[in-house]
């Protein structure tokens, strides 16, 4: 790991994290960022769309702001994560995408998993059109859009969405008001038996603080010997804001629970869990 590199680190670690994401620290431009530390080429156009290249997949995204061009280019500053996502994708595989955003990883994932699935469900409805949109550019009749948040089944949510919903922070607030979308979250495992939808290979999850409750909602799904990696975004400085602090060594024996007792920390932020071996015969 480089000086630059152990620098975010702490600062995604520390105190300073809120702030360092708000800053960019995480959103080096371009090719082989320091968070990253991964190549992919960007094609940018004058059409209101970029192509960008990774693992051998070429994806388009629509982009409407500077912003939104700045967060595909960079990948999301999530260069890493999501390449070591994409490798542990066969062609045939469901993928379970919660907390889909505008499609960054449904995207890639759906062009990786040509001959299976993904689904994508996200409840924000501006990041959602998005998502459809880029679905749609990209010519992708394996994807399928949920518009939904995963939790404690029947509980109603209140949903601050991201003044630019391709930064995905969407926040769920116990009280409704001005600018909050109301939403009523779904048992996970509930949801995939309704709409007969096949158990996932893996899951992905960024939820802004909401990632015990659906990987809860998702036990049924997580102790599945077909699901075999789980890739999770904890959001400390949100779950300590939350007073769930003790939430990241749950996630944690959550997922050793379920078979998933491979774990390992890609960034600060990202824990990626494999079914052990014992666990997968």
């Amino acid at each position: 790991m480089t000086v630059g590199q152990r620098l975010i680190a702490f600062l995604y670690k520390s105190r300073f994290r809120a702030v360092a994401r708000r800053l960019g620290l995480a959103r080096f431009a371009g090719r082989g960022s320091l968070l990253s530390g991964t190549q992919h080429e960007v094609f940018p156009s004058n059409d209101g769309t970029v192509g960008i290249r990774l693992v051998g997949c070429t994806a388009l995204f629509s982009v409407g702001t500077a912003q939104e061009r700045h967060f595909l280019e960079t990948l999301g500053g999530e260069g890493r994560v999501l390449e070591t996502f994409l490798e542990e994708i066969s062609p045939a595989d469901v993928v379970l995408d919660v907390g889909a955003n505008v499609g960054l990883y449904s995207i890639f994932t759906a062009l990786k998993a040509s001959d299976g699935m993904v689904i994508a469900v996200e409840p924000e409805p501006h990041s959602l059109k998005r998502l459809q949109e880029n679905v749609e550019l990209n010519d992708l009749g394996n994807v399928r859009t949920l518009e939904v948040a995963l939790g404690v089944d029947g509980v109603v949510l209140h949903l601050t969405a991201a003044a630019s919903p391709e930064l995905g922070s969407h926040t769920v607030l116990s009280y409704s008001g001005v600018g909050t979308v109301e939403v009523t979250s779904r048992s996970g495992d509930g949801l995939l038996k309704e709409t007969q939808m096949p158990a996932p290979n893996l899951i992905k999850i960024d939820v802004e603080g909401m990632e015990l409750e659906v990987l809860q909602s998702l036990e049924g799904s997580l102790s599945d010997k077909r699901c075999r990696s789980v890739l999770c975004e904890v959001h400390f400085t949100r779950l300590k804001a939350m007073g769930k602090r003790s939430d990241p060594s749950r996630i944690e024996g959550l997922l050793r629970g379920c078979g998933l007792s491979d774990l390992s920390w890609i960034d600060p932020s990202h824990l990626l869990a494999r079914r052990g071996k014992s666990e997968s015969s």
